[in-house]
């Protein structure tokens, strides 16, 4: 169980199958297509014109797509099918691939979109409404002390009027100004925090005078533009406010109605990505004058199945080549296939790189390793069993997807080893409740120190070994020696030196360690830069590469955070028992004690956990991909799109 074998294929059909073929292809869903090179003949701009025709569909159909995505957001608002619990009991709806074409041409979902757009336009020009009013408000609302209309001020004969504003820290003066004029007169009207504004009325013999000193103090002119007593106005716009929020109601209410028709442009959603799907399916096909032709692959045990659904489609009027997929082609799609164990933690190998067709799958190497890692991080009983039920019952009772199922039953695994590590360190919520431990995290953390860099050492050691049997499965048994023994016994003669005395091992045992790990070394310099033209850049190559075992001893001691979360969960969740065990004492106290324990230990779950998956991939990540793992493999297309709203009870599950 690892990358699925590939067969390659060439596929030549007529162009009238076309549309059935690409049907029949999608409903088997498992065939990966490639566009073929096309060799400088007349063909090509036959096949340009047909690229850019698919490419016009493509654009079209990913339109209509928006448009349903925009319709299904707006109507996810007033969803009324169930939430929380009970909606993820339901789940999404279930329908059969075979039938979602059908079932979408036949909802009218073109028409729900119509009057759904329809009534949104008239939410948004409402909206767009309320945003010119509230600021209409907010204006006049300034200006309330005014009690005639600015353009009154338009119109008087023997005096002119002037609105306008003046800095707060220098309106004393201002007014002091305008107060030495003798035909002029000043009325505060409003203002903001940094103005004030002003109402100035005056003769025209005063307007030479006047002008003078707004100019000196920067008064800064304001010409209303209405027609009304500003409070009047006020009050009538508060009114249209009323009325336009009744409207927007309205108008809302409206739109909740459509809400039911959810599934059915969700529907329409998974079938226009899926026809999307088949349109860029049809443009890795070439043209000539009556065929059409595509290369691909095939998962090589449905290679049978594949030729079957070719001849289902359009009878015996194709031809067809396979091939099996050439190992160290770069181009070969990748697909995973392991057991049930295993395939719950494929995520952490996509998540980093697939692996390339000639590499190995490291999904069920690392399984093992981050299962043991996680728990030992969490290492609470009352954690794991928390995680335990709530995953077993999430798969038990919820209509998950599979994605979704997949990620469950994830943590459904490492709940596991956390109540193992649990009862190792006897930790039941942090709660000390006299439970036998065969280590007391509080007094043995040298010990389990240790026990983190011995396990760290194994891991490192079993991701060289995989180097090892890789070089040698490709016929490269002194790469093996060159790359991976000779670190072996560095390694393992600097380890065993450095315990002989501690340990209080024969001293022969030390001498031999000493030796081995001198000629590990001297291994190292020579060979570990073979490549490399001349004895002086080898041996040049050969020392860089000796002196990365600095590194390994930061791998080693990378390790040391097994430990250190572990220590960190247990200790902040006995700091919330303290806490609820202060607060507690009456009866009446009771529910607040019991709110700070369940609410505490609940953070320190999640972060816990957080802190465990984060810091699990990163020795997997940084210490044992690089040791063996390079990956950059391309990921197996399939025909048929991951579905968002739906599930389908008809699409088999190869992976």
């Amino acid at each position: 169980m690892a990358i699925v074998n590939m067969t390659k294929f060439n596929l030549y059909t007529f162009d009238r199958d076309q549309e059935v073929l690409l049907e029949r292809l999608q409903e088997f869903n498992y065939v990966h297509l490639v566009k073929p090179q096309l060799e400088e003949t007349g063909e090509k701009v036959e096949e340009e014109t047909k690229t850019g025709k698919t490419s016009e569909a493509v654009v079209n159909v990913n339109d209509e797509v928006q448009k349903v995505q925009y319709a299904i957001n707006l109507l996810r608002n007033y969803d009324e099918r169930p939430g929380g619990l009970k909606g993820l009991q339901e789940g999404n709806q279930i329908i059969r691939f075979s039938e979602l074409e059908k079932t979408v041409q036949e909802s009218g979902w073109e028409e729900t979109y119509r009057q759904v757009k329809e009534i949104a336009d008239r939410l948004d020009n409402l909206t767009h409404q309320e945003t010119k009013l509230r600021t209409e408000i907010e204006e006049v609302s300034n200006w309330t002390s005014l009690d005639v209309s600015p353009k009154v001020l338009d119109r008087l004969k023997m005096a002119q009027g002037i609105l306008g504003a003046v800095p707060r820290k220098i309106s004393d003066e201002f007014e002091a100004n305008i107060r030495k004029l003798e035909l002029t007169s000043l009325k505060t009207v409003g203002g903001t925090k940094t103005d004030i504004w002003y109402l100035v009325l005056t003769h025209p013999k005063d307007e030479e005078a006047l002008q003078e000193v707004l100019r000196q103090f920067a008064f800064s002119q304001m010409k209303p533009d209405y027609d009304e007593e500003p409070i009047a106005r006020k009050q009538r716009l508060n009114k249209e406010l009323i009325e336009l929020k009744a409207k927007q109601r309205e108008t809302r209410n409206e739109l909740k109605l459509f809400a039911k028709d959810l599934s059915k442009l969700e529907l329409a959603y998974e079938y226009l990505e899926n026809k999307k799907l088949r349109l860029v399916a049809d443009d890795r096909f070439t043209n000539t004058q009556f065929t059409k032709a595509t290369q691909g692959y095939v998962p090589t045990e449905m290679v049978s199945q594949f030729e079957e659904t070719i001849t289902k489609a359009v009878g015996d009027k194709y031809y067809l080549t396979t091939e099996a997929a050439d190992k160290d082609d770069p181009d070969v799609p990748i697909m995973l296939k392991n057991g049930k164990f295993a395939r719950a933690f494929t995520d952490v190998t996509q998540m980093y790189a697939l692996p390339k067709y000639n590499e190995i799958d490291p999904t069920p190497l690392l399984a093992p390793f981050y299962f043991f890692f996680f728990g030992m991080m969490i290492g609470d009983m009352g954690y794991g069993l928390l995680m335990f039920l709530g995953t077993a019952y999430a798969l038990k009772k919820m209509n998950l997807s599979k994605s979704m199922a997949r990620f469950v039953q994830f943590f459904f695994y490492l709940s596991i080893p956390s109540i193992f590590w649990g009862l190792i360190y006897g930790s039941f919520f942090s709660l000390e409740l006299g439970l036998p431990r065969l280590l007391n995290p509080s007094e043995d953390f040298m010990t389990i120190m240790i026990l983190s860099v011995i396990l760290g050492g194994i891991h490192l050691f079993f991701g060289l070994a995989i180097k090892a049997y890789v070089l040698i499965r490709d016929g490269k048994p002194m790469d093996a020696v060159f790359d991976v023994l000779f670190w072996y016994m560095t390694l393992t003669g600097l380890i065993l030196m450095l315990l002989a005395g501690p340990l209080n091992l024969p001293a022969i045992v030390g001498t031999i360690a000493q030796w081995v790990m001198i000629a590990g070394m001297v291994g190292i310099v020579l060979f570990a830069a073979r490549a490399s033209l001349g004895w002086g850049g080898r041996i040049a190559g050969g020392v860089y590469e000796l002196y990365g075992l600095s590194g390994w001893i930061g791998d080693f001691v990378s390790y040391s955070r097994l430990m250190a979360l572990g220590l960190s969960s247990g200790f902040i969740g006995m700091a919330f028992n303290m806490m609820a065990g202060m607060v507690g004492g009456a009866w009446y106290l009771l529910p607040f004690s019991a709110l700070i324990f369940l609410a505490g230990h609940v953070f320190n779950l999640m972060l816990s956990m957080l802190s465990a998956y984060v810091h699990s991939l990163r020795l997997i990540y940084v210490e044992f991909f690089g040791k063996f793992y390079e990956g950059g493999g391309k990921a197996f297309n399939k025909m048929k799109k991951e579905p968002k709203y739906i599930n389908y009870s008809d699409v088999e599950n190869f992976e």
